[in-house]
């Protein structure tokens, strides 16, 4: 059984990386100024100081986890909004039924 959940996982963050801008687009629009700033240190990305140049850095650095959906939700924790984790789900679901079509 686990290794069933750790296959179904893997195919998740591949896809994960593949919508990644999307994603956290969706993320970031939920996140107050405050919660981004806080983002931005546990990340230790302060020195992006525009939206543009933060994203494009947080994309590059979830797309280069190996396990990028457990590294979302780690962040999302430390900041008190993993509540956010279903964005990323839904997002790859969605991605999933638009490969079926």
């Amino acid at each position: 059984m686990e290794e069933k959940t750790q296959t179904e996982l893997k195919k998740y963050d591949a896809k994960l990386k593949k919508e990644t801008e999307h994603i956290m687009n969706n993320i970031l629009s939920e996140l107050k100024a405050k919660e981004e700033e806080n983002l931005k240190k546990e990340l230790q990305m302060t020195a992006q100081k525009n939206h543009d140049a933060f994203m494009e850095r947080l994309v590059a650095h979830v797309k280069s986890q190996d396990e990028p959906i457990k590294f979302l939700f780690r962040i999302l924790k430390k900041i008190g909004r993993e509540n956010l984790i279903h964005i990323v789900m839904n997002g790859i679901i969605s991605l999933a039924e638009d490969n079926l079509e």
